[in-house]
């Protein structure tokens, strides 16, 4: 095992008791949709689970890049974006950060987000793709 601390995050091996197995947090990234990057979060969903804070394992993936789910909290994408106030801009790549994390002891949040810019112009989505994390949380070993 090449990375022995980071076994409860990428094995299906037993560590801890589950708090609650395979949950499921989409986010679609819709092409034609305008955002600010003053404003860079795109997208969030929550969803409760789970009864104690306890760590989380996940798998993510990007429709863009079909295939395999890796084994991750956070995931990075990009989507091709222009700008519609100026039409002679080319259209560009923009990252894409995805990252999973709980917010509350009960409360898991997928967040879609990308680089922000202050006083940046308005920009639009110019592909579709859908972001998904698959993951599972685990019973607190202290309580």
């Amino acid at each position: 095992m090449p990375r022995i601390n980071q076994f409860q995050r990428t094995s299906d091996f037993g560590t801890l008791k589950n708090d609650s197995q395979s949950n499921t947090l989409v986010v679609n990234v819709i092409s034609g949709s305008i955002f600010n990057p003053s404003n860079p979060i795109l997208a969030q969903v929550t969803l409760n689970v789970g009864t104690i804070n306890a760590g989380l394992r996940a798998r993510g993936n990007s429709s863009k890049y079909a295939g395999n789910m890796v084994a991750a909290t956070t995931l990075y994408s990009d989507t091709l974006v222009n700008v519609p106030s100026d039409p002679s801009i080319p259209a560009f790549t923009q990252t894409l950060y995805c990252y999973l994390d709980r917010i509350s002891p009960t409360t898991v949040r997928l967040t879609v987000a990308t680089d922000g810019a202050t006083g940046a112009p308005n920009f639009r989505i110019a592909e579709s793709q859908t972001i998904t994390f698959v993951f599972s949380t685990f019973l607190s070993p202290f309580d």
